[in-house]
């Protein structure tokens, strides 16, 4: 009997169990059950399976019981919180399968297997974009070591440069002081020159004056003589001759 493309088979017990007609359904249930168990571990699956009735391959309750040791000891009492957690999850997540009867006579070996490939395919797939990523930084990491080299070494190229033109400032700011002075003292030497002139102008012009004045007195003096000849002449009586005049 089909129903919705499955189909019924009647078990001893009067019980109807529901087969998948192919592969296409077997997955489709696979997928169902990997997202009802989704972030569940292996010894949630096993209690799962222990709560259920329903026998796993792979699984015992020696090996539940094992597991739930080592995760006490490791991760303690929020550990088993966390085991409790997803356990009540799972839990609920059953009510939306179907019987165990049916997932244990539909579900094939080799589906196990295409669980663990998914399972390598998509850790191979977060190891390759953990590597992605921390290539990523890598190269971010050196190309802002590289960039801030870069910085570093503009920085000290332009202050080399400020350096340099504050002392070409400097340099050309000495040479105008020392053309300023260079003039002044210049104008400084003609104003002593003219002064030097003008005062050995004077000098010569009085020593002239000495010299005249001189020259004037000696000619006083002479005819301060000859007066005085010609007085001591009238006062004797006799003049003097022409000869003694000259």
């Amino acid at each position: 009997m089909k129903q919705g493309g499955t189909t019924v088979v009647s078990a001893p017990g009067d019980a109807e169990v529901q087969q998948p007609n192919n592969q296409d359904d077997i997955m489709a249930e696979e997928d169902h059950g990997a997202e009802a168990f989704g972030g569940a571990t292996l010894t949630d699956t096993a209690k799962a399976s222990a709560d259920t009735g329903t026998n796993y391959p792979g699984f015992s309750m020696d090996d539940i019981e094992q597991e739930e040791e080592e995760e006490g000891e490791e991760q303690g009492e929020p550990g088993e919180m966390l085991v409790d957690a997803a356990h009540l999850s799972i839990n609920s997540a059953n009510t939306n399968l179907p019987p165990p009867s049916s997932i244990s006579s539909s579900t094939p070996p080799s589906t196990v297997g295409g669980g663990s490939s998914r399972c390598q395919a998509a850790s191979s797939a977060s190891s390759t974009q953990t590597k992605g990523k921390n290539m990523l930084a890598q190269i971010k990491a050196d190309l802002d070591e590289w960039l801030g080299g870069l910085s570093d070494s503009a920085t000290d190229q332009w202050y080399k440069l400020a350096m340099l033109k504050n002392e070409c400032q400097l340099v050309k700011m000495q040479a105008y002081m020392r053309d300023k002075e260079i003039v002044h003292l210049q104008m400084e030497n003609e104003k002593e020159r003219i002064e030097a002139d003008k005062i050995h102008g004077r000098l010569m012009e009085r020593k002239k004056l000495d010299i005249e004045f001189l020259k004037e007195e000696g000619e006083v003096l002479r005819l301060k003589l000859v007066l005085a000849k010609l007085q001591a002449g009238q006062s004797s009586g006799s003049l003097p001759s022409d000869s003694s005049v000259s």
